[in-house]
């Protein structure tokens, strides 16, 4: 076989991953999750770096990837996807991306960015050129992309919830 192993790129977008959790803003409350992700996925990154050729993905690499993702998931204020770790393990598998599910705000100019938001997302997700070529500023939008869907999804909470906006 020729060329880099599959799993050599998802090694890169776990660390790259990491990276950019570690640097996102957030309240100092989810600081430590969010420090505790990135430390599951530079912990995933390695292990698919030292595991042996044979094994596709290693057993320690998928258990640190359940961590992370799991840790997300106890803290939504993370902003994260629920599978956020499929963009790292995309070279070696052909699982879908994550897209967010709708928000339904009342507002039409919520809705409009709802829109503007996902179509960007879907761009992003089908543009395999550039998800290859220049992986780490592709994986900071996507993020940034839900970050913005994260920080959207919140004033339409608040939106919806308004009694004006109540049927």
């Amino acid at each position: 076989m020729t060329g880099t192993p599959p799993r050599t790129p998802a090694a890169g977008r776990f660390r790259v991953l990491a990276e950019i959790i570690t640097e996102r803003l957030a309240p100092d409350e989810t600081r430590p999750a969010l420090r505790a992700i990135a430390s599951q996925l530079r912990e995933a990154a390695r292990h698919l770096l030292v595991a042996p050729c044979s094994s596709v993905t290693p057993v320690q690499a998928s258990v640190a990837r359940y961590e992370a993702e799991e840790i997300g998931g106890k803290h939504s204020a993370t902003g994260l996807p629920a599978d956020f770790t499929a963009y790292a393990i995309a070279p070696l598998r052909s699982l879908p991306l994550p897209f967010p599910g709708r928000l339904d705000p009342v507002g039409v100019a919520f809705a409009q960015r709802e829109r503007d938001i996902a179509h960007a997302l879907h761009l992003a997700h089908e543009d395999i050129q550039r998800q290859a070529e220049d992986t780490t500023a592709w994986l900071r939008e996507v993020f940034q992309l839900w970050h913005s869907h994260s920080q959207l999804s919140e004033a339409v909470r608040v939106d919806n919830a308004r009694p004006c906006n109540q049927p």
